[in-house]
């Protein structure tokens, strides 16, 4: 998924490791980029983006989408089998 993201919606690195389930939206096909991880000599650290307004939306084609929907659907029943612990 990680790598789909990237050449569908044109991320980079840092905001792909940032995003989170909520910051896409797969009924309007977009994803609000709002922080991005960061690499310094001191460790990793979250950064907000460099637009002046702090975030982005990137649309996603619709094969990205469909993906996303198939992953999140794995994910439910891989957290179902895990059970409550």
């Amino acid at each position: 998924m990680p790598v789909l993201i990237a050449i569908a919606g044109g991320l980079r690195r840092g905001e792909i490791l940032t995003l989170r389930g909520q910051d896409i939206d797969l009924e309007s096909g977009s994803a609000i980029i709002t922080r991005s991880l960061e690499q310094t000599t001191e460790g990793l650290r979250l950064k907000q983006p460099e637009t002046e307004r702090g975030r982005r939306t990137v649309v996603f084609p619709r094969y990205t989408l469909d993906a996303l929907r198939i992953h999140r659907k794995e994910q439910a029943t891989r957290w179902l089998a895990l059970g409550p612990a």
